[in-house]
């Protein structure tokens, strides 16, 4: 009788530790993870023209939203209701804000082309019973393809690939459904700086007679992403 009574002492005790410890966050978040995500991702082109090849356009802009499929993977550390950890995640899905911006006489298309995102990122927050609260920053990558196009007849170009690599801030919430499996909904604010082009002749020759340093006309065009994810992860 007695060691029935301090075998059920014991099996409450671990009940209640269990619970606890539950309760805190630690035994939903903590460790690595694996997952699956869709996303609304938003891109916005910005262009400027800096030698005045159509008027001086400066910061002229046009944005997109499609679909994105994607997969994440990471690991938290837990200490108490305190979480910290590691994220990575890549992106597929095309994106494009290719357009014609002056449909009349002198006219030109212009525009950026996404179809891979991703980052890695450090995040911190609170976890509490079967919720998570994160804010996030880190890496961010793309393959951003930039094009721009003469559209009354005369034939100026150019292609380019622009900068791949910038900077990432976001905000997350995460509710574990089961002891390994939650829901997550992340929005990111990815950053990618500006690339810098020559108007290119139709043979491919740079076009000259600017009043730039290297007598070529030049554009530029800036690149953000803003994005919504729902993501399922599997916890090990």
């Amino acid at each position: 009788m007695k060691k029935l009574l301090c075998t059920a002492t014991a099996l409450a005790l671990a009940s209640t530790g269990t619970a606890a410890y539950a309760e805190d966050g630690q035994s939903y978040f903590g460790g690595f993870y694996l997952g699956a995500q869709v996303s609304g991702a938003r891109l916005t082109d910005k262009h400027s023209d800096h030698q005045y090849w159509y008027d001086g356009v400066h910061n002229a802009g046009y944005s997109k939203t499609k679909a994105q499929f994607g997969v994440r993977g990471g690991y938290d550390f837990t200490s108490g209701s305190l979480l910290a950890g590691v994220l990575g995640e890549v992106n597929f899905g095309k994106v494009s804000t290719f357009r014609e911006i002056s449909p009349s006489d002198p006219s030109y298309a212009i525009g950026t082309r996404i179809k891979m995102l991703g980052s890695v990122r450090a995040r911190a927050g609170i976890a509490s019973g079967r919720l998570a609260l994160t804010a996030n920053g880190g890496i961010a990558f793309n393959d951003n393809k930039q094009a721009y196009r003469e559209t009354d007849g005369t034939g100026e170009y150019y292609n380019g690939k622009g900068k791949r690599t910038g900077w990432v801030v976001g905000l997350g919430a995460a509710y574990a459904m089961a002891q390994h499996i939650s829901l997550g909904l992340d929005f990111s604010h990815y950053q990618f700086g500006s690339g810098r082009h020559i108007i290119l002749a139709p043979n491919g020759t740079p076009r000259t007679g600017s009043d730039a340093a290297d007598d070529h006309w030049h554009w530029s065009q800036k690149d953000s992403v803003n994005s919504l994810a729902l993501s399922v992860n599997y916890r090990f």
